[in-house]
């Protein structure tokens, strides 16, 4: 066992207990410099200050290391960031690669949608409610990303 491990768990945990304490007391500063002037709602403390704290970061990223199942906030930041990607490599390609390209993924599209055929309306439905409409390679078409889109 490396003997600089401790060590290192430890610097980590001071660290997240240093930012856990000022973010609590600007969270709590905060509050209490402005609802109670705006809204006439009540001051809070240190701990409702991470309270709060908290309850926003479940709420704004969910609970995981990624933001649970399909995220919040961060899971649609990266699926945007993603589209600016493909749009960008889409933009860099011959002509012939980009119609390679979109064959390829013609193919794709074609034998998603004849599995999604063969499926049962339960079995669609099912899917649908596991990964949302509009998500992933099949939701947000690659091949919109065309040249009119391309030249903006």
């Amino acid at each position: 066992m490396n003997r600089r491990l401790p060590l290192k768990i430890g610097k980590v945990l001071l660290i997240v207990v240093v930012a856990a304490t000022v973010l609590g007391f600007i969270v709590m500063n905060l509050w209490n410099a402005l609802i109670p002037e705006l809204f006439h709602g009540p001051t809070i403390t240190f701990w409702q200050g991470i309270g709060l704290l908290l309850l926003s970061h479940i709420l704004f990223r969910g609970i995981g290391p990624r933001g649970g199942p399909r995220g919040g906030f961060s899971d649609r930041w990266r699926r945007n960031r993603w589209k600016g990607t493909m749009r960008d490599r889409m933009a860099s390609m011959s002509p012939e690669e980009r119609e390679k390209f979109k064959e390829k993924w013609g193919e794709r599209r074609r034998k998603f949608e004849a599995r999604m055929a063969s499926m049962s309306p339960e079995e669609r439905e099912r899917f649908r409610e596991k990964w949302g409409e509009g998500c992933g390679p099949f939701g947000d078409d690659p091949m919109d990303i065309g040249d009119e889109k391309m030249n903006t």
